[in-house]
């Protein structure tokens, strides 16, 4: 969890318990056999947007691209490769594009926000964590008083 963090000045707390908030951010993004591969849900959905990618590549790849978004092959809680069917999944993060319907490309294109880790005392499917939503944190003040 991220309660215990110095940088978080304001958050929406979660808890499965005492606060039955659902994060369906990091569900809707996750591909079904990546979140499965952690015993939660995935719908395939949000990822990545070109530009946003170029903000992490502008001069060198920026480390943080890495901390921030699933990218390349997927691997599970045991270190494994994540199997699609008989193939490993790999994200394309540079495939994305307004219509991919019919392309090899259809279910892996685009990066997937991994800013928060796969929480393992999930419930309902990865929608109930332990983790806070961070909506206003130290390094954004700041980056205002900068």
């Amino acid at each position: 969890t991220n309660e215990s963090s110095k940088e978080n000045i304001f958050v929406i707390p979660m808890d499965p318990v005492l606060y039955k908030a659902r994060n369906m951010n990091l569900v809707r993004s996750r591909h079904y056999a990546h979140a499965k591969a952690y015993s939660q849900d995935g719908w395939n959905g949000a990822s990545a947007t070109k530009e946003a990618l170029a903000i992490f590549r502008k001069d060198a790849i920026d480390p943080r691209m890495e901390k921030t978004y699933f990218l390349g092959k997927a691997y599970g809680p045991d270190g494994n490769p994540v199997m699609d069917g008989d193939k490993e999944l790999e994200y394309k993060p540079d495939a994305i594009a307004l219509d991919v319907s019919g392309s090899t490309n259809e279910k892996t294109a685009g990066a997937r926000l991994a800013k928060y880790e796969f929480d393992p005392t999930a419930q309902a499917g990865g929608q109930l964590v332990h983790n806070d939503w961070v909506l206003f944190r130290y390094a954004d003040v700041l980056l205002m008083k900068s």
